[in-house]
């Protein structure tokens, strides 16, 4: 069996990129096709303490020197693979990591998480230049594949994919490409004549994230009031772990725009609850600018529960959304054009549930993980019989 050195951040603290190399090392697929050793190469334990230098760092990252010495002394590894970071003090952790290892192994990986890694300043760019010269490179989408593509010595791109937890939602079936896509927004203007019985019934609007002003937390109650201002039927939820913003300056920012009574902040759900929150939403609006952002695993979720994905045109995401097919995206600030696609959308209920019959359909055919196991296997293959 072949054998594979992984060096990856593993959660605490929880976030994307952390859950994903979670159930990367943890996949039994990869167990079955692969000897894996797991370095965890995390040294923060809170997520505000990322991209922060603290001497305490330090004892930890010797412990992971320690470890990846005797890994690869003591064994001659297939492949050597890293989830790189891509800025602060965490980005020449990682180079050196990768610079101790490099000797021993030949072939080796880079998977990145988030976009960034070219910027930055001259000897960072020249280390970039060094490590992917050196290595193959695994991006999220075309789009960050853009960003590393000059540099890397070959270049394979992997979508995030997430378990299958929730039974088809009952949001009827998807409609075949040829027919499904939805007209303009301007046509979807609502009209006196085309809201269905029932269609008073309230939206629920999801806000699920971390709560960084930079995932567009403000943009999303700019929206609301929006919404409350034209009288269209909706209620919203806010769930997420309070980061650089605190839930009581939440609340008051929510109570200054007068919206308590159709704004519900939750804090952070798991198991169950969180269950409960995306079963009962039917949009997710995630107007997010966050510089990190990448391929944001709240959209495949919003897809396999049903729920139509509204969101800024960040990053990857004019990729993972088909436009006017499965969701939509705007630019981030705009929050006009996403309070009338979500106006739209109140009024026309049966283009609605085609939405999230589509998203659900597209969650499935590319996003589960069991999809994501096999396209990495097979990159992990490609590697190893082609470097």
């Amino acid at each position: 069996m072949a054998s594979l050195l992984i060096l990856s951040q593993q959660p605490p603290p929880l976030h994307g990129a952390s859950l994903m190399n979670q159930r990367t090392v943890e996949s039994p697929a990869l167990r079955e096709a692969y000897d894996v050793t797991l370095i965890n190469i995390t040294t923060a334990r809170e997520l505000s303490d990322t991209r922060k230098f603290e001497t305490g760092k330090l004892r930890v990252f010797a412990g992971q020197v320690w470890k990846l010495l005797g890994a690869v002394v003591r064994r001659r590894y297939d492949i050597f693979y890293i989830t790189l970071s891509t800025d602060g003090p965490a980005f020449y952790k990682d180079v050196l990591l990768w610079m101790i290892a490099a000797p021993f192994v030949r072939r080796r990986v880079l998977h990145f998480h988030t976009k960034g890694i070219t910027q930055g300043s001259a000897p960072k760019l020249a280390l970039v230049r060094f490590v992917l010269k050196r290595s193959s490179v695994i991006a999220l989408s075309a789009f960050h594949g853009r960003e590393v593509a000059p540099y890397a010595r070959a270049l394979y791109v992997l979508n995030n994919g997430i378990p299958v937890e929730a039974p088809a939602p009952p949001v009827g079936d998807p409609v075949p490409r040829a027919d499904a896509a939805a007209p303009p927004m301007g046509a979807l203007a609502p009209r006196a004549d085309a809201r269905p019985a029932g269609a008073a019934a309230p939206l629920t609007l999801l806000f699920f994230s971390n709560l960084l002003v930079e995932k567009g937390i403000f943009q999303f109650l700019d929206v609301c009031t929006r919404l409350r201002a034209q009288q269209v039927p909706f209620r919203a939820v806010i769930a997420g772990k309070a980061l650089n913003i605190s839930y009581d300056r939440l609340r008051s920012e929510i109570a200054q725009r007068e919206l308590e009574t159709v704004v519900m902040v939750k804090e952070a759900v798991y198991g169950e609850e969180k269950v409960n929150v995306l079963n009962e939403a039917d949009i997710l609006l995630f107007p997010t600018y966050y510089k990190g952002e990448c391929f944001p695993l709240v959209i495949l979720e919003a897809f396999q529960y049903g729920l139509v994905p509204v969101c800024s045109d960040e990053a990857s995401i004019p990729e993972m959304i088909e436009q006017g097919r499965d969701g939509y995206y705007y630019p981030y600030q705009d929050t006009g054009a996403f309070a009338e696609c979500i106006k739209a959308l109140a009024f026309d209920r049966d283009r609605l549930r085609t939405l999230q019959a589509n998203g659900r359909a597209k969650f499935m055919e590319k996003y589960t993980f069991g999809k994501y196991e096999e396209n990495l296997i097979q990159i992990l293959e490609a590697v190893r019989t082609h470097s």
